[in-house]
Order: structure tokens, then C-alpha cells, then sequence
């Protein structure tokens, strides 16, 4: 971990867990999703970005939990580390000075560092994302979105809670019991789909005479929409 180690000592270790996946013990790329909160959903993309630059196969799926995503942002380029500063528990001079020791001599906005600057996400793996709205890097995550989702990338679970703290979904003294179980719901929702699709695809391709049976989510999973909810804070 930093500041012991910088960029891209963390990224080339999961990396490196990854290729004894899929290289040693020949795990199918298909049926492993990334997953990671605050810098380690950093990580996650930045891996990401790695494999597709190197044209190596990457994952089914990627879970963010509050994305670090952009680590040269401020107080003027995300207003929300200003505005969320007395509604989080990680104030906004914290990450900075992370990013700094985390980064070492490179540029923090490089787009291998910072994956908000990454201008071309296709062939990315589709991707699940929960934050808060009062939370400091709310701003920088929701506006992720948007860049991953008009550069070729598909997010399709998008979940804003409001009155949580950062990465509140692995946080249940922190972020309530209530929010947590409901963060918790939607992932395994999510993850259900997806394997739900490997298994619909291998199925077809074993049978190919035989109708797919599709999964259906529940009728109030959301997909591709932001939900903003209003619950008494860290309820």
C-alpha cells in the first residue's frame, strides 16, 4: 500500500492474481467480476484499462463502490468535496493527500492513475456502481458514469443513496443496517442477472435448438437509472 508503494505496484499485484485465475488455474474469465470500494474500485479500472490496452481478456463484470476516480479533483472541479465535507467521514485534504504518495512521480491525472480521464471504455466489462450523494466524491462518481456510459461502456446498475457515508455498503455500523441491506439486495440482484446470462448463453450454444429462458429481475430492481432515496441519516 501506498505510501510504501506507488502506482503501479497495487494495480500490477491484482493483476497478477488475476493471471494465476485464469493462467494457473484456468478459471473462465467469463465467471469472475471485479470488485472494489474507494481506491479499490481505482484499482479495479485501472486493471481494466491494462488488460484492454495489452488485449487481454477481461473480466464479466465489475462492481464500483464509491470510485476514486479522478484523483487531481478539488474543491472548484468536484463542488461535492466541499459541499459533502460535514456529511462524510473522509474529508477532501485526506484524499489528496493519498493521491500525491499513491501516484509518486507520475502525473495524477494520467488516465492509468485517474480512470475518470479514460476516453474509450469499449470492450470494458458492463459495471454496477453505488455511491451516496453526501459523500465527498459524489460528483466525480456520478459524472464516471456518464463518461463510461457515452464512451462505450454499459453500466447497468447505478445507485445513488443519500445521507450515507463513503463506501456505506461495507460499512454497517456506518451506514445503517437498512441501507446496507438494501445495497446488499441490489448487488446479489445484479450478480444473480449475470451469471443468470452466462448460463442462458453456454445453454444456447450447448442447445442450440432451445429457447432461451431470460432472467427476470425483480419489478423494483432498478437498472440504468439513478435512485436517489431520502432515509433519516445512517438509517
Amino acid at each position: 500500500l501506498a505510501p510504501q508503494k506507488k502506482f503501479p505496484s497495487q494495480r500490477d499485484q491484482y493483476l497478477s492474481a488475476y493471471n494465476f485465475l485464469i493462467n494457473e488455474i484456468k478459471w473462465n474469465p467469463n465467471k469472475i467480476i471485479f470488485g472494489g470500494d474507494s481506491a479499490g474500485g481505482n484499482i479495479v479500472l485501472n486493471a481494466c484499462y491494462s488488460l484492454r490496452e495489452n488485449q487481454l481478456t477481461l473480466p464479466r463484470a465489475i462492481i464500483c463502490l464509491s470510485p476514486w476516480v479522478r484523483l487531481d479533483a478539488d474543491e472548484t472541479t468536484s463542488p461535492s468535496m466541499a459541499h459533502n465535507s460535514n456529511t462524510d467521514y473522509m474529508p477532501a485534504h485526506v484524499f489528496k493527500k493519498i493521491a500525491g504518495s499513491y501516484a509518486g512521480s507520475r502525473e495524477i491525472g494520467d488516465p492509468r492513475i485517474s480512470p475518470f480521464y479514460v476516453r474509450d471504455h469499449s470492450g470494458f466489462p458492463e459495471m454496477a456502481i453505488i455511491y451516496s450523494s453526501s459523500e465527498v466524491l459524489r460528483d466525480d462518481c456520478a459524472r464516471f458514469v456518464d463518461v463510461y456510459q457515452t464512451t462505450g461502456g454499459r453500466v447497468t446498475l447505478h445507485y445513488e443513496r443519500e445521507g450515507m457515508p463513503h463506501v456505506y455498503p461495507v460499512l454497517r455500523e456506518l451506514g445503517g443496517k437498512t441501507a446496507v441491506k438494501d445495497a446488499e439486495r441490489r448487488l446479489m440482484e445484479w450478480i444473480n442477472m449475470i451469471v443468470e446470462e452466462n448460463r442462458v448463453t453456454f445453454d444456447s450454444r450447448r442447445h442450440p435448438d432451445a429457447i432461451p429462458q431470460h432472467y427476470s429481475a425483480p419489478d423494483d430492481f432498478e437498472l440504468h437509472e439513478v435512485v436517489t432515496e431520502k432515509p433519516s441519516r445512517y438509517s
